[in-house]
């Protein structure tokens, strides 16, 4: 039977508007659940199975147009639709269940493979010149424009470098980890400058105007809180602004970023006087965005809540050093029956589990 890329689209059409109910769903649960480990969320076993099915191609020649091979176009297609449905994961989902499903795909076994066969097919792994994305849109990909037998050449490359674009949106960190365990410096470098020149001016653009747009505006910004925003350095500057004192919060994107973590520093001031590096509002904003593929709002608005909250006199949980959990977004309301200090019950957990005790992580009394 000769297989038949319509087919392929109208599954992946299918299947995606599947996984965008569930996300939703498990996003609403997860909010109405005080207990996050309740609700277990995972891949498809079979989602899973098909995209471990990746494969390293060196030279599309070898494959297409010879007609004995046309089976294993499909495949490849049909691979890449898979990890398209991965992503598909995320467009739509909370941050709680971002965080779940990026866990599921830390194992290198799982994405390694991906960018690999992405890297190649974009010809960075080899002598040849790169493909050039300077007129294509990388943001978007239209499945239906695909046809294996007549545009693969082109539609491979495309895709490939829209999953990638989709990775960095998505799963920055899970690239990073890859990049920087990369042990072909050549094609680190090739990654590196390509990144640069294709991508992250994309990303950040997109990062920037989202946090122009008029409903993020009215979230963040009020008579206390505004945000300004420097393109020329690729820079977002909060300030948290209360009579003559002065908070405030940079982050700077590096031309390559995501790839190269963002940069970040805060301030307080008192009128004209400076006081200190608030190390305690900015170690919770760069770990969201560097550590847990959080963006630019997610970040402030994190920011903007844990001063809000210090305000009003709640101490921030002494492991992660942020008033709202990086993992939840609760509040520390696990007490020390000793020394009255609060933690996080999600930082409390894994502090148990990683010690092999039941001590508090201050006083080493018993929790």
């Amino acid at each position: 039977m000769v297989p038949h890329d319509g087919i392929q689209k109208c599954s992946y059409k299918h299947l995606h508007s599947i996984i965008v109910q569930k996300t939703m769903r498990l996003s609403e649960e997860l909010e109405l659940t005080e207990n996050s480990d309740e609700i277990n969320i995972q891949y498809d076993k079979g989602l899973i199975s098909l995209i471990m099915q990746t494969q390293k191609i060196d030279h599309l020649n070898d494959i297409y147009p010879a007609s004995t091979d046309i089976f294993i176009a499909h495949k490849v297609f049909g691979n890449l639709l898979g990890w398209m449905l991965v992503l598909d994961h995320f467009e739509l989902a909370s941050f709680k269940v971002k965080s779940q499903l990026i866990s599921c795909l830390k194992e290198p076994d799982i994405t390694s493979s991906l960018f690999t066969y992405i890297f190649d097919t974009l010809g960075l792994s080899r002598s040849n010149k790169p493909y050039d994305l300077l007129n294509w849109d990388i943001s978007e990909f239209y499945i239906e424009g695909f046809e294996v037998q007549h545009s693969f050449d082109l539609g491979l490359p495309l895709l490939s470098a829209h999953l990638y674009y989709r990775s960095l949106k998505h799963v920055p960190s899970i690239v990073r980890i890859w990049w920087s365990e990369c042990k072909k410096r050549q094609l680190s470098i090739a990654v590196d400058s390509y990144t640069e020149k294709y991508f992250s001016p994309v990303i950040i653009q997109n990062q920037l105007e989202m946090l122009q747009s008029e409903d993020v505006k009215s979230q963040l910004e009020d008579e206390k809180f505004s945000i300004r925003i420097a393109r020329s350095s690729n820079e977002v500057i909060a300030s948290f602004m209360v009579d003559e004192y002065v908070m405030e919060l940079s982050i700077r994107m590096s031309n390559n970023f995501p790839l190269r973590q963002a940069e970040f520093s805060t301030l307080e001031r008192m009128g004209t006087r400076e006081v200190a590096d608030l190390k305690w509002a900015k170690l919770p904003v760069q770990t969201v965005v560097n550590s847990q593929n959080g963006n630019l709002e997610v970040a402030l608005n994190l920011f903007k809540n844990n001063i809000n909250l210090r305000f009003r006199g709640i101490e921030d949980c002494p492991i992660c050093y942020s008033v709202v959990s990086l993992d939840d977004r609760s509040l520390p309301t696990k007490q020390c029956s000793t020394c009255k200090n609060k933690f996080h019950a999600a930082c409390l957990y894994k502090w148990f589990r990683s010690s092999n005790s039941t001590s508090c992580p201050l006083c080493r009394r018993l929790f």
